[in-house]
């Protein structure tokens, strides 16, 4: 599940996915490695399907771009207000946006949508067509550019989120299953 921590002695915002939890500790994969130090407090939030989860933690261990968090404070719940967005490393494709195709990596997906990686600016509102390779197989359909942003990790590279317009019967199917597959 994504995640979003705020430090709270600078207030600086790191995001990631959950590896782990249990009632005690919650490991992260960051989506880069920050300047963390054990000790720092940080404001949790977990977003799930139909629940999202905040509490405080502290920082135990770090290493690379993994974070090791105990839980300091009860866990809140809040209903969700958006798709869970799961993180996802086995699928690749391409997109053909204003008459240029573009390979691009899908990072992330949910009901609605899928984040990619991306080597050129796609622009935000723009309509595009999809093909993508997933474990389900092979995916097409019609989205729509919510945004694009520079990657985080600095390698010249862009982060778009995609929201799914169209799908046929048999994507959508196709889709469906993914979903269920990775949320598992």
């Amino acid at each position: 599940m994504r995640t979003r921590l705020q430090r709270l002695s600078d207030a600086k915002f790191f995001s990631g996915w959950v590896t782990d939890l249990d009632e005690t500790e919650v490991r992260v994969r960051l989506n880069v490695a920050g300047e963390c130090e054990p000790g720092d407090q940080f404001l949790v939030e977990i977003f799930g399907n139909e629940v999202n989860a905040s509490f405080k933690a502290g920082l135990s261990v770090s290493f690379d771009n993994q974070a090791y968090l105990t839980i300091l404070s009860p866990i809140q719940h809040r209903a969700a207000t958006e798709s869970a967005r799961l993180s996802v490393s086995d699928m690749f494709g391409n997109v053909v946006n204003e008459d240029s195709e573009v390979d691009v990596r899908v990072v992330d997906i949910s009901r609605h949508g899928m984040g990619m990686i991306v080597r050129i600016p796609l622009t935000k509102g723009s309509q595009l067509k999809y093909k993508v390779i997933s474990p389900v197989g092979e995916l097409h359909g019609q989205g729509q550019v919510r945004y694009c942003r520079l990657d985080p990790s600095g390698n010249g590279l862009y982060r778009v989120g995609v929201r799914i317009l169209e799908l046929s019967r048999v994507d959508q199917a196709k889709w469906t299953r993914l979903i269920e597959r990775d949320a598992a």
